[in-house]
């Protein structure tokens, strides 16, 4: 009884406090297991970092092109409505209706360009998080 008690309070400590008490058992072992348990947790957390902003970076793209379809769909109503026209007119309406559809073109570009933008820095502080967890792990090491 006292052996699964003790398994159970190593297991609740684990659940708990994960990486300290897998680096109490690694220390306990050896100096060079400690350490790459460290590096091992370190790259899962830059790697959930990564795949964070890769996720919120393809909405911004999502976003933008979803953006350049409604773009496409209002430049075919505007050339509808050059269809009555005739000669230099029509030629000026659907000049208009492009230039106005290049125009959102740009605005879902400049959307997606500040969309990526503001991940930049949340992903920058997220990897030094990273780093400095990974060098308090290697310090409980030695």
């Amino acid at each position: 009884m006292k052996a699964r008690t003790a398994v159970l309070m190593f297991t609740v400590v684990t659940g708990a406090g994960g990486l300290s008490a897998g680096v109490e058992v690694a220390r306990a072992q050896c100096k060079p297991l400690c350490e790459r348990q460290c590096d091992v947790a370190h790259d899962m957390c830059k790697g959930q970092a990564d795949l964070q902003q890769a996720i919120t970076r393809s909405q911004c793209q999502l976003n933008e092109r979803m953006a350049r379809l409604t773009c496409n769909e209002m430049l075919a109503g505007d050339l509808s409505a050059c269809a009555p026209s005739c000669g230099a007119a029509q030629k000026q309406c659907e000049h208009d209706a492009k230039a106005k559809r290049d125009q959102c073109f740009k605005m879902a570009h400049e959307i997606r360009d500040t969309c990526t933008k503001a991940l930049k820095d949340p992903h920058e502080q997220t990897k030094h998080a990273c780093d400095a967890t990974r060098d308090a792990c290697h310090k409980m090491c030695k």
